[in-house]
């Protein structure tokens, strides 16, 4: 009985990307050049805090995904991110709506995934659903 209920599902939860992924999205909202992912945890993303600090005072016209226990430290430097708690999207339906159509409001020239070798579907399906010309994740950047 329990194989049948997660075919089910695996069936839901594929029709229901496919439905996000064919959605219109409107065109006069916020352009935006890069959406950047960072979904790891607090180690890595420590690692990755240099690259981040010299790209926020270089460049000004990004969006990063991050997870949400980052938030105390990326918010004292830009204004220009969305913080997601990563273990809530992965579990509730509702705030994983929430969260893919907040991204859905953005276009962007170029969404990139930092993080391939952890939480690939997760970050996959964020870059994947986004509405962005150039996409670059662990599936390829031919998306």
């Amino acid at each position: 009985m329990k194989k049948y209920v997660w075919e089910y599902v695996n069936i839901a939860k594929y029709l229901f990307d496919k439905s996000m992924m064919s959605f219109e999205r409107p065109k006069n909202l916020e352009n935006k050049e890069y959406l950047l992912v960072r979904m790891d945890l607090l180690g890595d993303f420590f690692v990755f805090f240099p690259f981040f600090l010299r790209y926020i005072k270089q460049f000004d016209d990004h969006i990063f995904l991050i997870n949400s226990i980052h938030e105390p430290i990326v918010k004292k430097y830009t204004k220009d991110y969305i913080a997601m708690d990563f273990k809530k999207y992965r579990l509730n339906p509702r705030y994983r709506i929430k969260m893919l159509k907040l991204i859905a409001k953005y276009h962007f020239s170029y969404a990139i995934n930092f993080i391939p070798h952890r939480f690939p579907k997760t970050a996959d399906e964020i870059i994947s659903i986004c509405n962005s010309n150039n996409k670059v994740c662990y599936i390829g950047d031919d998306i």
